[in-house]
């Protein structure tokens, strides 16, 4: 399972089967997985309802089987997330 990637890992994943190019997924747009992702980075420069999107969104993450599988690396991840948009 370490080279999977984590819609490869949640077989329910919206984002299985799209074009990479045209997903609303930044993770599965640049071919990584979200516990590879700097979050950061993607939500900065975004309008404030979007970066509240995937905030919010963060939220959701520990129920998922593919951070099940990379805890440390995704909250990790969260965490720097939740540092960036509360101290903004």
């Amino acid at each position: 399972m370490a080279d999977e990637k984590c819609w490869e890992i949640k077989k329910d994943c919206l984002m299985r089967g799209r074009s990479q190019e045209t997903a609303g997924c930044p993770a599965y747009r640049a071919d990584k997985s979200c516990w590879e992702i700097d979050w950061r980075e993607v939500i900065k420069y975004l309008p404030a309802s979007q970066q509240e999107y995937w905030y919010s969104h963060m939220d959701r993450c520990p129920e998922c089987i593919a951070f099940k599988s990379h805890p440390e690396e995704m909250q990790a991840r969260i965490d720097e997330l939740k540092s960036f948009y509360l101290n903004d």
